[in-house]
């Protein structure tokens, strides 16, 4: 069974570094080490870098940013690799490409759902021409945007939001599919 991802919100990350280190005991890191290692859990360099980071979101004024901003150049990068019938033609050299180029097939997986190996490589084999759905499947559950079983008998989507770029070319994609 795939895992399910549990949103957690902290308030205070300075007090929940506190109450785990209750926790853990006599053994327990540095209160600043411990806030380094959540942070660094969360995807930042440091602790410092995630104080930035929350300050920088609480200055935002909600009424002036109404959508996120994309870098049409990478979109329009990822989407000479699609023909006009929105079909992978190619597997891009560049990983920034890779990266971007596989939210369609993310995009195309049912939500919600187990889809076995074989019925996810029939759906990506007929979305592009290359003729290698195993490698676009890898890439999705390395980057964590797919979730499978150990033994890979079934594959689930994982609840992840798509960055801005990729979500202008997951609508380009499927305007050319229509």
């Amino acid at each position: 069974m795939p895992r399910q991802p549990i949103p957690l919100s902290i308030d205070d990350l300075a007090r929940f570094a506190r109450a785990l280190a209750g926790e853990l005991g006599d053994g327990a890191p540095s209160h600043q080490r411990l806030l380094n290692m959540l942070a660094r859990s969360a995807g930042y360099r440091n602790h410092q870098e995630l104080a930035a980071d929350a300050g920088a979101h609480d200055q935002l004024d909600p009424s002036v940013v109404t959508e996120a901003a994309f870098d049409p150049k990478r979109v329009e990068r990822a989407l000479n690799h699609f023909d006009e019938h929105g079909m992978l033609m190619r597997w891009p050299t560049r990983n920034a490409a890779q990266k971007l180029v596989v939210w369609v097939f993310w995009a195309d997986l049912p939500i919600g759902e187990s889809i076995s190996e074989t019925a996810i490589n029939d759906l990506f084999t007929a979305q592009h021409h290359f003729d290698d759905p195993a490698t676009i499947r890898r890439m999705l559950v390395g980057l964590g945007r797919v979730e499978r079983e150990r033994d890979g008998s079934a594959y689930q989507r994982a609840k992840v939001p798509p960055e801005p770029e990729a979500e202008e070319l997951i609508r380009r994609v499927h305007d050319r599919r229509r």
